[in-house]
């Protein structure tokens, strides 16, 4: 699943676990319903695999079921 994901993909993800998502100047910002941070995504077509992880496992840990 990690493989060849790129930002928008990760957003999509965000949003099916209904984080709320803002866009800052050069990356998107993701945040729980409750206001607390959790992650920024840059917005890079390909993202690095060690960076998707990273991503994913905050968003696990936030309760998102991916």
């Amino acid at each position: 699943m990690t493989d060849d994901l790129g930002w928008r993909e990760l957003i999509n993800l965000a949003g099916v676990c209904w984080f709320v998502i803002f866009e800052g100047g050069k990356h998107t910002k993701v945040k729980a319903k409750s206001g607390k941070f959790i992650t920024t995504i840059p917005r890079h077509h390909k993202l690095d695999r060690n960076l998707v992880k990273g991503i994913i496992k905050q968003f696990r840990l936030f309760g998102c079921d991916c």
